[in-house]
């Protein structure tokens, strides 16, 4: 499979440094302020015994006013050196500040508190910590905390300083959360966006499609390509990455990235292969993925059916793939092509779903080949967009009328 060659980015001490260096800071401005508080008594001695010194009254308020100043200037850098032992959350989900402000815990990680709470208790992490860093040294996190960090960074474009004000955990080690969580979450529940995981649903997911007006009796889902942008390869921002930048470009899209094959099913999760090449077509995505293969492997257990999918005018007809008839078309091939395209749309909604929830995808300069864990985000992301939808669904599932509604610890089950 022509996937991308990833380089691991090596670690740098710069991050050392620069903790230390903020450390250094903050002690000096501790120091000031304790040197003000002093002529701050000295002044107010001065003061009782010459009331009417004006001088003494100016000088008073003067100090005072600095006070304010350098003890404003000090809490801005507070979080940045003098963080607390396990961040401004000590419990989790279950801190005060979420408990009292629940719509706001839903716009920065993406789910309800309370479906959080079932998401851990389903992952058996209730109680869990995780060690996180490097082989030398780790840090001890709440499991909970270091999936809030996770679904934070995804959510929406951010950098890890800007992170700092709202966990109170140094960048650094936010890194490392983030990227020993995503590793965590892939090799535990890669299994939810493998095709063959689904393979014991494919029956009724034919008996569904067919309800909603699919014109084959074994269609089981869609298929579709889905390009993420990144940076350009060795260009500013992005000079870890060892490719050729002609390998990631597509001319279809004017831009260097890199592809994802996906496979939507009635239920609402998605399967995915990849990554791909940008300059890769899709219908090579669909022979290098495999799954034809395995769409074989399952009509020779099974013996009765022949189970496809549907695709774009871009992907071959075969046994098992079905798509949009192009070339002369008569009248009967353009109401195929009409019925076929209302429900082939809704794995475009599927994609644009998962791009809208978790914006941190869309951010191209944030996408950096040759970066740690790259090729994982995506499918961390669709992984994490499938235990969603045990919860709120999406567009296929609501069209559908949720006719295969399956729980978040049904699903996590899956995965054993």
């Amino acid at each position: 499979m022509p996937t991308v060659p990833w380089v691991p980015r090596p670690a740098s001490l710069r991050y050392y440094f620069r903790t230390l260096e903020r450390r250094h800071l903050s002690q000096t401005v501790e120091a000031l302020t304790c040197f003000l508080l002093f002529q701050f008594r000295k002044r107010c001695a001065q003061f009782r015994q010459n009331v009417q010194n004006r001088r003494g009254l100016i000088s008073l308020m003067m100090t005072l006013l600095t006070i304010c100043d350098v003890t404003d200037d000090f809490n801005r850098i507070r979080p940045s050196n003098y963080y607390p032992p396990a961040g401004f959350y000590p419990m989790g989900a279950n801190d005060p500040y979420w408990v009292a402000n629940e719509h706001i815990f839903l716009k920065q990680f993406r789910f309800r508190r309370a479906h959080f709470l079932q998401l851990i208790e389903a992952m058996k992490l209730d109680g869990i910590v995780f060690r996180c860093g490097t082989f030398r040294k780790k840090h001890k996190y709440r499991a909970d905390v270091c999936i809030m960090v996770v679904l934070r960074r995804l959510s929406y474009p951010c950098r890890f300083s800007d992170l700092v004000l709202e966990f109170g955990i140094p960048s650094n080690r936010l890194c490392e959360i983030f990227h020993d969580t995503l590793d965590y979450i892939f090799k535990k529940y890669h299994k939810l966006i493998d095709l063959m995981t689904w393979a014991p649903f494919f029956p009724a997911f034919a008996d569904e499609m067919k309800r909603y007006g699919s014109p084959f009796d074994d269609l089981i889902g869609l298929t579709d390509g889905n390009f993420m942008a990144c940076c350009r390869p060795g260009g500013l921002g992005n000079h870890h990455s060892k490719l050729d930048q002609s390998q990631l470009y597509t001319g279809e899209k004017a831009r260097h990235g890199v592809k994802h094959l996906g496979a939507f099913f009635p239920n609402g999760m998605m399967a995915l292969a990849g990554p791909f090449l940008g300059s890769v077509h899709d219908g090579r995505m669909l022979r290098d993925s495999g799954w034809i293969d395995m769409l074989r492997l399952a009509y020779i257990q099974d013996g009765r059916r022949r189970f496809k999918l549907f695709g774009d005018s871009a992907f071959p007809v075969s046994n098992f793939i079905q798509a949009m008839v192009k070339g002369n078309l008569n009248q009967d091939a353009r109401r195929f092509n009409a019925l076929m395209s209302r429900i082939r749309i809704h794995i475009e909604n599927a994609f644009a779903g998962l791009s809208n929830t978790f914006t941190f995808l869309s951010f191209h300069r944030g996408v950096k080949i040759g970066g740690r864990n790259v090729h994982k985000v995506y499918k961390v992301a669709t992984i994490l967009m499938n235990m969603r939808c045990t919860f709120y669904g999406n567009q296929f599932t609501h069209a559908l009328g949720h006719p295969m509604p399956i729980t978040i610890t049904e699903l996590i089950h899956l995965c054993e």
